[in-house]
């Protein structure tokens, strides 16, 4: 469980930031926490329900990234945390991923408007502005907080 405490936590950070800085998460990040993830399950003797759990959160996200709803990065990162969640804190961290992406989303849209704002300022009127490139949100910190705080609470009965 000592490993457990310390590898999850310090890869979901990396990713995070990652995310956060890049708007990438890394292949090697994501295969990182899954194969550890699966090592914790098999373990637990819960090798065949974690490996399940995986192949779902990619098969759902893959279907979810083909409509444009969610990036590749967060659907492979959200498939590698799943060995690591039984069923209430996979629920519980599917809320709080939420909650953070909320927060991250509004957070995000503040910081684009001050942004936008001090660019109009410094902007002479007579120049036209140039269309703005829209942003993306790094939904991987929202992932890594959500996951994080849903195995901490329920470390209890966390795998």
């Amino acid at each position: 469980m000592l490993v457990a405490a310390i590898v999850l936590p310090a890869l979901l950070c990396a990713a995070a930031y990652g995310d956060a800085r890049r708007r990438r998460i890394p292949h090697a990040l994501t295969i990182a926490i899954a194969v550890a993830g699966l090592l914790h399950a098999s373990v637990d003797g819960r090798a065949i329900v974690a490996t399940t759990a995986l192949v779902a959160c990619m098969v759902v996200g893959l279907a979810l990234q083909g409509r444009g709803v969610i990036g590749g990065g967060d659907v492979k990162l959200v498939a590698a945390c799943a060995p690591w969640l039984d069923v209430a804190t996979a629920t519980d961290a599917l809320l709080l991923t939420a909650i953070a992406g909320g927060a991250l989303g509004a957070y995000e849209l503040v910081v684009r408007a001050r942004r936008t704002a001090a660019a109009d300022r410094l902007r002479p009127a007579t120049v036209d502005a140039a269309p703005r490139r829209a942003r993306s949100v790094p939904y991987g910190v929202a992932i890594a907080v959500g996951v994080l705080v849903a195995v901490t609470t329920r470390a209890g009965s966390a795998p």
